[in-house]
């Protein structure tokens, strides 16, 4: 990473540190607090220093750009630069160089159209590693991909906005609430206590990969080998953060609730007192239950005997004839472990994500191009809310 992106990094971290602290202010309708002006103070700070940093750095830049476009002018000699046969389309060793640099140009539509130039003559990922798609001819039809990219854990936990600022962040809890009792006699004291908030610090994790692809392999694939390895990076991100999910819905759970699965009725029975166990200790109802593959499929191949129905419509509809909990879901892990019955609130496990996407580095002496993936995840939630089924 040239230092010129290292500065544009750090500035903007700083600007969306203040905009997330006067945000959250402007959003609460209420002044910044003493501790919130110091942080955006200091964060004013911060950019004062960067700032003869990113002038000194960019005055650098605009006289390489001047340069280049001179070199541009002077044509010692040609090189190809995209990826067209020699002779229809070529630039001089200058116009490369240009290129190269308005490669890094702070206006987007100059970056965007020189670097969209040149990744066609820098390329991607060896040939050896996907002959098949050198042609030899293909037959029609999408590429078969041994792997589930379906997020059905990740997608029934509470989604939040992760923060920005920070390696962590503080997710505050109400301990202790107010106190409300019945006056006895008139103009006796009523009974008070004050409300308690705690904070719990949650840490951020990033996940990622990076691969690195040859010129080669991006000239000569068909399909595109580069769109392909874009499409695996995000599938298999996807995959890594549904087991993490997992994980993090397995830690969670503390408790457990004895599950008896002779038939429809104690089935029902079990569920009915593992939700009146997680209520007592939440006050909230639970409205999921996660299964692993296997569990689901034996839920479901349940039956009643005289009704022929499942065992899941049957508690459903069970639970939905209480009144007291509504929409209860079934969510089917496949990355779950093995006999996992998990009763719990979607409401009290949260996921935290900020898919950073794709980011790209060109290795120019060695005609490659680096291409990673990656975000940050996290998860919080309270062992209250959730009993294991065993």
């Amino acid at each position: 990473m040239s230092k010129i992106d290292i500065l544009r990094r750090s500035f903007e971290d700083v600007r969306n540190g203040i905009n997330a602290i006067e945000s959250a202010a402007e959003a609460a309708g209420r002044d910044l607090t003493d501790n919130e002006q110091k942080d955006v103070d200091a964060l004013y700070a911060r950019a004062e220093t960067l700032k003869p940093e990113i002038e000194s750095e960019g005055a650098k830049h605009a006289s390489m750009s001047a340069a280049a476009d001179v070199l541009a002018r002077i044509q010692p000699g040609k090189v190809i630069t995209r990826s067209e046969p020699q002779g229809s389309d070529v630039a001089s060793i200058g116009e490369y160089l240009s290129l190269l640099v308005r490669a890094q140009s702070d206006d987007s539509n100059v970056r965007a159209e020189a670097t969209d130039v040149l990744k066609r003559a820098i390329a991607t990922q060896t040939t050896g590693s996907n002959a098949l798609i050198v042609p030899d001819a293909l037959v029609q039809g999408s590429l078969i991909n041994f792997a589930d990219f379906n997020r059905p854990v990740f997608n029934s936990f509470t989604s939040v906005p992760m923060p920005q600022a920070g390696k962590q962040f503080v997710r505050p809890e109400l301990y202790q609430h107010v106190a409300v009792a019945q006056q006895v006699n008139e103009l006796d004291e009523l009974t008070s206590q004050s409300m308690a908030l705690s904070g719990q610090s949650v840490v951020k994790k990033t996940y990622g990969g990076v691969l690195r692809l040859s010129e080669q392999d991006l000239d000569w694939t068909d399909p595109a080998i580069l769109q392909l390895v874009i499409n695996d990076f995000t599938g298999v991100y996807s995959r890594v953060t549904e087991k993490a999910a997992c994980d993090a819905l397995v830690a969670s759970t503390a408790f457990t609730s004895a599950y008896t699965a002779t038939n429809v009725g104690t089935i029902v029975s079990s569920l009915t007192t593992a939700i009146g166990s997680v209520y007592n200790r939440s006050f909230g109802m639970p409205d999921t239950l996660w299964l692993d593959l296997a569990s689901a499929l034996t839920l479901a191949g349940t039956t009643n005997a005289n009704t022929d129905r499942s065992a899941m419509s049957l508690v459903k509809e069970a639970l939905a004839e209480t009144g007291m909990v509504e929409n209860f879901k079934f969510v089917v892990g496949p990355q779950l472990p093995a006999g996992t019955r998990i009763l719990g609130s979607s409401k009290l496990i949260e996921s935290y994500e900020q898919r950073k996407g794709l980011l790209t580095a060109q290795a120019v002496s060695i005609l490659g191009l680096d291409v990673a993936y990656r975000g940050y995840c996290t998860f919080y939630s309270k062992a209250a809310g959730f009993v294991k089924l065993t």
